[in-house]
């Protein structure tokens, strides 16, 4: 998913053992765009904030066939 972000994310990113921080470490490298980073800020529990950036990248990969199509069709 990072070849499809501006800037591109490296793919071996880690992510910090505590789990509040991984929470958002996880919202921030989503594969969302500038809206909706600005819903999953304003989670009001951590897991809200989880559920959300569940739904909404499930959501954009369910959208990225579409904004690349197989170009062999």
């Amino acid at each position: 998913m990072s070849g499809y972000r501006s800037p591109a994310l490296p793919a071996d990113i880690e992510l910090a053992d505590d789990p509040v921080t991984r929470s958002w470490q996880l919202a921030w490298v989503a594969p969302l765009g500038a809206l909706d980073q600005l819903t999953l800020l304003r989670s009001a529990s951590v897991s809200e904030l989880l559920h959300t950036t569940a739904r909404l990248t499930s959501e954009a990969l369910e959208l990225l066939p579409l904004q690349s199509p197989d170009k062999s069709d």
